[in-house]
């Protein structure tokens, strides 16, 4: 029960402590650096496909640390590079698989440090706990969760480190006007976003969390897929004229229009073939699929499949389409290839959302009216299992154990078993409560998904707009483990993982690319649990002189940091706003907020700023008790979050206490 109880942050903060105390065992436990324990190869080796940095030889493994992505030069700032490790057994020269290296990148030195110098297994040390006043550049063991929020914002969320102990905020993304739906590009550095009443695209780099360009995409942009290949995205046009409904087509890459095909009236689905030859359109008010020539960007036909098709997929063990109709409670399956009906699966009406689970296979899909699952087999399209998962079940998302069931009429997530699937005895479901309120309450909803895995095995995040929250629950526990609320009066439409962890890319290689933020020389930390190794590589970036050297955002100067501040008295924080670009001074900004933030997170307040007439800004707080304060700043109408200004550090002392 305490479990359940738990904030996400402090379940985090409990298992890095158990990895922090094995940390700190005694240094003959644990091994060494190179100086003691093993031998260091350095030095910079450019050719076509890399650039070595350092070979570590320790307790019988060699990690071979490598950039990659550079052609013909010494890595410069702005550079997108792959950072490499490679492990071998140093006596037999084969590959140590399925290892769970933890990798963070710094840059030395940053001027806004005022530590004294420390060792890399202190750096380290740090890192693992996940404290606000040392992070470092870039977290190759994190992921961000982004929420579609009904305000025409995107909310990106640090799970790890709590900025305030109430939120994890790290910064928002405006769009013009509120997003629909989105997808990401197959190598996750951008995010697409359907802003229908705005007419176009959102393009959003995943590596700055910045909106890189709007691209016009037809009347209503609704629905947006990306094909497997990852060539085009194609953008569903739910237009009021039929003349202007139906897709329109993207170059993922080059972020221009393509092509634009008038399919049908009505709200649009859309599925593919896992060769990316053709495309398929749900037209729902016409009853129809329109087939789409991937090759020629031209309409192959439009077949006649049921009344009000309102979800598609395809199969890639039956090389089939699947349209679910929600107006007779039919599933007809089109031929992928001869594009002809050749069979169809007689449910009940009210249908609603379909989905293969991983292998494509078994097919769920839900029936809203019935509040039924039904499982049915690819192979021969027979019916496995029908059952009651719950009021108004609408959306399915998988983990590697269980699909989880949204109820948009009851304040819970109905799991179900994936081993299960296809057994002659019932299927079995566990039912798990999810906040207070019931989901299906709120006005504000997203096609897109309100439920996702995140990168830890058997963990899912949970959107429930009428709560304002998104629920973190392991599989196994009686109830979700944490949430992350939402703020500014943001309500969560859907959410997504945006992965930053590295991953083995190939036996005994171990990789993630990264965007280097600056020139400078940076420490790579490296640590390993099994065979243990702890050592921190290097690296130097140059600068670019394509890239400009300032910061345009702003720069903040305290005027009074060196008044003293006494908890349990108000405090009045004076300071100046800076333009870096031109050193001037920033006057009569109205929306500045300033977060107050107790270290690590034991009590948060955000402040409206008072702007004055000789360009200083003003807020007032009372500081609760002695201790660390963090100032962070941010302002919606510059579009600069709370993570895009260096905060500030106050010390406040108990009244009475010595200096």
């Amino acid at each position: 029960m305490l479990l359940r109880k738990m904030p996400t942050h402090s379940i985090l903060w409990w298992m890095a402590s158990i990895i922090l105390f094995t940390f700190f065992l005694p240094d003959f436990l644990l091994g060494q650096s190179q100086k003691a324990s093993g031998e260091a190869e350095k030095g910079i080796r450019v050719n076509s496909e890399e650039v070595f940095q350092e070979r570590l030889v320790h307790q019988g493994a060699e990690v071979r640390f490598s950039l990659q992505g550079i052609s013909q030069r010494e890595p410069m700032e702005g550079d997108f590079v792959t950072i490499k490790f490679s492990i071998k057994d140093e006596a037999t020269q084969m590959p140590l698989s399925a290892l769970r290296p933890s990798v963070w990148i710094d840059l030395e030195k940053r001027a806004s440090e005022k530590l004294s110098p420390l060792s890399c297994k202190d750096k380290i040390g740090l890192y693992l706990q996940g404290t606000f006043g040392y992070r470092p550049d870039i977290d190759l063991n994190s992921y961000f969760i982004l929420s579609l929020n009904h305000d025409g914002t995107i909310s990106v969320t640090d799970p790890i480190v709590s900025f305030s102990g109430m939120t994890q905020l790290f910064g928002m993304i405006y769009l013009k006007r509120p997003g629909e739906d989105w997808v990401s590009s197959r190598d996750e550095k951008r995010l697409f976003v359907t802003v229908p009443k705005a007419g176009h695209v959102a393009v959003i780099d995943l590596e700055r969390f910045k909106i890189i360009k709007e691209i016009p995409s037809g009347d209503s942009p609704f629905r947006i897929a990306l094909q497997p290949d990852g060539r085009y995205l194609w953008v569903g046009n739910n237009s009021r004229e039929r003349g202007r409904s139906g897709v329109t087509i993207i170059d993922a890459e080059e972020l221009k229009v393509v092509g634009s095909i008038v399919t049908g009236e009505g709200h649009h689905e859309i599925a593919f073939t896992d060769d990316s030859l053709y495309a398929f359109v749900t037209n729902r008010k016409e009853g129809t699929l329109s087939i789409i020539d991937v090759r020629t960007l031209r309409k192959v036909k439009d077949l006649q499949t049921g009344k009000e098709p309102v979800s598609i997929a395809y199969s890639g063990m039956s090389k089939a389409v699947y349209v679910v109709h929600e107006g007779d409670g039919t599933i007809a399956v089109v031929d992928g290839e001869k594009h002809g009906v050749i069979h169809r699966i007689l449910l009940k009406p009210g249908l609603r959302s379909l989905r293969f689970a991983p292998g494509g296979r078994y097919g769920l899909v839900l029936n809203s009216k019935e509040d039924t699952l039904n499982v049915f087999d690819a192979s021969d399209h027979q019916v496995l299992h029908t059952i009651r998962v719950g009021k108004e079940p609408d959306q399915i998302a998988f983990t590697k154990y269980n699909a989880y069931i949204r109820l948009k009429g009851a304040p819970e997530v109905t799991l179900v078993p994936l081993n299960q699937l296809g057994k002659e005895k019932a299927l079995p479901v566990v039912k798990v409560p999810v906040g207070q309120g019931v989901p299906g309450n709120s006005p504000h909803h997203s096609i897109a998904d309100a439920i996702v895995p995140t990168p830890e095995e058997g963990h899912a995040l949970i959107t429930h707009p009428l709560d304002r929250m998104i629920y973190y629950y392991m599989e196994g526990m009686s109830g979700p483990m944490g949430s992350f609320r939402s703020y500014g009066g943001s309500i969560q439409k859907a959410v997504r993982i945006v992965d930053r962890s590295i991953r083995e890319v190939a036996q005994g290689v171990y990789a993630s690319q990264i965007r280097i933020p600056a020139s400078g020389k940076y420490q790579v930390a490296f640590l390993l649990d099994s065979p243990r190794i702890l050592h921190c590589f290097e690296f130097s970036a140059k600068p670019n002189p394509m890239i400009a050297k300032k910061n345009t955002t702003l720069r903040v100067e305290i005027l009074n940091g060196d008044e003293p501040l006494i908890a349990g008295k108000k405090f009045r924080l004076r300071f100046k706003l800076i333009d870096p670009l031109h050193e001037s001074p920033i006057r009569n900004l109205k929306d500045v907020v300033v977060q107050v933030t107790l270290a690590p997170g034991l009590w948060a307040e955000r402040y409206t700023v008072r702007a004055k007439d000789d360009g200083v800004y003003e807020v007032l707080f009372t500081p609760p008790r002695g201790g660390t304060y963090y100032f962070t700043f941010a302002s919606p109408s510059r579009k600069i979050g709370f993570s895009q200004v260096p905060y500030h550090i106050l010390q406040a002392k108990e009244e009475g206490a010595s200096k």
